[in-house]
């Protein structure tokens, strides 16, 4: 079990530090962007990032999930040769005909989402880099399957660094805007694309096979309304707040949503890392316990990372960002709730993985995309933004609940629930605690709030979730480590 641990969450630090890395900087520059770009900057801004959120299932139909399970079945070169062919020749179709509808229909998408055809160039560019990134998933793929985590990053932090000196560049040097923003990101995604491409290399033939697409997308295409479903539960929200109020307030939502998003660092790195060591253990005939043991501990970590930022989350949105932004402090607690809830069905979704049978997901996802549609449209008119916010926690609790139900019928997982349960009602408790902080004693109040995430591991310890071979294992890591650290030169 120890190996196990010390293997995902090893990749999945790696394979998270790009965006570990890109988040923080654009987080550490949310005092430039928020003086540069208005209120009304950022809602459009936002909008447009829900589209492109929107799009991205739509401009790879699945097939990059379907290239890494299928890389699996392919034993011989030949075979994978013409897998990677027959994936980037699909994705080029289905990337292709977003991208000629998005070139031609720019105005009118701009005057559908903000009244006025001044962003037409913006959509624009957003298509171009919808069409370019689509083809990043087959490199990414084989980095994750041969397991090159650090080879991975460099890439991913080149990028991210990348990113923020265009937007940098065109946002703050050239006042270029929201505008200036898609441009820096396609400029990357090009670059990107021809730096990994030697990546593929003897892996790519420029053959496509029919039978091998149908499989592919036998495979990937439930993905597709999955996805569509999961980006109505997380993002919709927005083009809901437009019905009902001014792209201003989409701007202050759209900074607590950025804060918020900070949480997703955790459950993507550790899907990018889970996937490939679930589809390796899944013959092995402990492998639902394993499955179940390592559940535990990412949602430890999930529930610790998500109390801390949103203890902190006051703070530090007043310290980042421009006084017009101070609102979006009373939606993050309720956002980052919400991406924690999402985040569990990372592990659900291993069940329909292993089982090869995703086509009972977006069944799911519908019980989960209705109650947030639903919900926003009952919260949003009474609570305006923290109705929002509450929307995407409810739809993501109906989601979570229906897929566990769904996946546990297909390959059963003995989950810890006792320990679960406890882990939730540590996090919850500790950050009634939080709530007690003094408000008008910033130095107290941040002692107060160091305590409060302080205490998370020891009452882990004190709630009977870490147990006697956990702690043994802790301390043979460490004795490890000291061994090494002492070991002559």
């Amino acid at each position: 079990m120890y190996g196990n641990v010390r293997r995902v969450f090893g990749h999945m630090a790696v394979y998270g530090s790009g965006e570990v890395i890109l988040f923080a900087i654009n987080f550490l520059l949310l005092p430039v962007y928020t003086r540069v770009l208005t209120t009304a900057d950022y809602g459009a801004l936002g909008l447009l990032l829900a589209l492109r959120a929107f799009l991205r299932p739509l401009n790879q139909l699945g097939l990059d999930e379907s290239y890494i399970r299928f890389h699996y079945d392919c034993k011989d070169a030949g075979r994978q040769r013409t897998l990677t062919g027959t994936t980037l020749i699909s994705i080029a179709a289905a990337s292709g005909s977003v991208l000629a509808v998005l070139l031609l229909e720019a105005p009118a998408v701009s005057r559908l989402l903000l009244d006025s055809t001044e962003h037409a160039g913006a959509v624009r560019l957003l298509a171009i880099n919808g069409f370019l990134s689509a083809f990043l998933c087959v490199p990414h793929s084989l980095l994750r399957i041969r397991n090159q985590p650090a080879r991975f990053a460099r890439w991913t932090i080149g990028g991210g660094i990348g990113t923020v000196a265009g937007r940098l560049l065109f946002v703050v040097g050239l006042r270029m805007g929201v505008f200036g923003i898609m441009l820096a990101d396609v400029i990357v995604s090009a670059v990107l694309l021809v730096g990994l491409m030697p990546v593929v290399g003897g892996l790519l033939a420029w053959r496509f096979s029919w039978p091998l697409a149908r499989d592919l997308l036998r495979y990937g295409l439930p993905r597709v309304p999955d996805t569509l479903l999961r980006q109505t539960m997380g993002t919709s929200d927005r083009f809901f707040l437009r019905a009902y109020l001014p792209v201003l307030d989409i701007g202050i939502y759209q900074v607590g949503a950025s804060v918020a998003n900070v949480l997703k660092v955790y459950p993507e790195a550790f899907r990018r890392a889970w996937m490939p060591f679930a589809f390796e253990t899944m013959e092995r005939p402990d492998a639902p316990r394993v499955f179940a043991r390592m559940a535990t501990v990412s949602f430890s970590l999930l529930v610790f990372a998500a109390l801390g930022l949103i203890v902190f989350a006051a703070p530090l949105v007043r310290l980042m960002t421009h006084p017009a932004f101070h609102g979006a402090v009373e939606v993050v607690p309720l956002l980052t709730v919400g991406v924690a809830v999402h985040a569990l069905s990372i592990f659900l979704t291993t069940s329909l993985n292993v089982a090869r049978d995703l086509r009972a997901l977006p069944l799911a996802t519908t019980a989960g995309a209705a109650v947030t549609v639903a919900a926003n449209l009952a919260l949003i008119p009474r609570f305006g933004l923290p109705g929002a916010a509450g929307a995407g926690v409810a739809g993501a609790m109906a989601f979570v609940a229906a897929v566990a139900v769904v996946a546990q019928r297909r390959y059963h997982i003995p989950y810890e629930v006792g320990k679960l349960s406890r882990i939730a009602a540590v996090g919850i408790v500790l950050y009634a605690a939080a709530t007690l902080a003094p408000q008008d004693a910033p130095l107290a109040g941040f002692v107060t709030r160091i305590a409060v995430v302080a205490a998370f591991p020891p009452a882990l310890v004190a709630a009977r979730v870490i147990d006697g071979d956990a702690l043994g294992q802790v301390r043979m890591l460490l004795a490890k480590a000291r061994a090494k650290t002492s070991r002559p030169r």
